[in-house]
């Protein structure tokens, strides 16, 4: 049985209007910065790996993850004495990363030679959910031909950037529930 999880990214960076937000972070105080006193994620990867691939894949980018944090790897699909069932215990977190790597087409479909890769946090501000920090990157490849060096590479940009906004505001080492489909 197949299962697919669906995510609608989101278009902003900050929501100004709930948290009263300044676009210099810097000197923000602690309270007002999004990133602050977070320190539990659901992050998710959409890749467009399947198979073995699809392993290798997770596996890159949990090592990542490894680097700036506590990881606890949540497997969705879970073998119960009735079958398999879905376990979401971890999108309990507050805060959701979403990793997402893709190429970049052209109007007619064909690839442009760009990969676009990003990692965007949302959460739940004002009793919607929205965006408060993304980061995105794009370097020369085709996710078809290599993308487990790709995922490398701007897994490891896009991690390391978040921790660096991160560590701003917290002492703490962020908790990531891994969740894998």
């Amino acid at each position: 049985m197949n299962y697919f999880f669906i995510y609608l990214s989101c278009s902003f960076a900050v929501v100004s209007t709930c948290l009263g937000v300044t676009k210099d972070s810097n000197t923000q105080d602690a309270e007002e910065y999004p990133l602050a006193n977070n320190h539990s994620f659901s992050f998710i990867a959409n890749t467009p790996a399947f198979g073995p691939l699809f392993n290798s894949v997770n596996i890159v980018i949990e090592n990542e993850l490894k680097k700036v944090g506590i990881v606890q790897r949540k497997e969705m699909l879970v073998q119960t004495d009735q079958g398999e069932a879905v376990d979401l215990t971890g999108f309990n977190a507050k805060a959701f990363l979403v990793y997402e790597i893709s190429d970049l087409l052209a109007i007619d479909g064909s690839s442009l030679g760009v990969i676009i890769a990003s990692l965007k946090l949302s959460t739940s501000i004002c009793k919607t959910r929205a965006c408060i920090w993304s980061s995105d990157c794009y370097i020369k490849g085709d996710t078809k031909k290599e993308l487990e060096k790709s995922v490398s590479e701007t897994a490891h940009f896009l991690i390391q950037k978040f921790n660096a906004d991160y560590s701003k505001y917290n002492k703490e080492k962020p908790h990531f529930n891994f969740v894998v489909s």
